[in-house]
């Protein structure tokens, strides 16, 4: 029907606080750095949601390019 949504979203640093309005999925106690390093910086898996204004039919989801940022899942509930 060509209704389209756009939202600005951000994603905090895994390493640091929420800064976006995330919450915490998960928290885990350490990483370990490319030289294989434990790093004892409490890294965390963070939730973003959003709220969609028309979620009848959802045909497409576009993300600009942020060669930083990781998705590990989508949801549309």
């Amino acid at each position: 029907d060509g209704i389209t949504q756009e939202n600005t979203i951000g994603f905090s640093d895994w390493c640091q606080s929420p800064q976006y309005g995330e919450d915490i999925l998960i928290q885990f106690e350490y990483r370990y750095n490319n030289l294989g390093i434990q790093e004892n910086i409490g890294p965390k898996i963070f939730v973003n949601k959003i709220k969609l204004i028309h979620s009848e039919k959802i045909s497409k989801i576009y993300f600009t390019s942020q060669p930083t940022m990781h998705i590990f899942a989508l949801t549309i509930k």
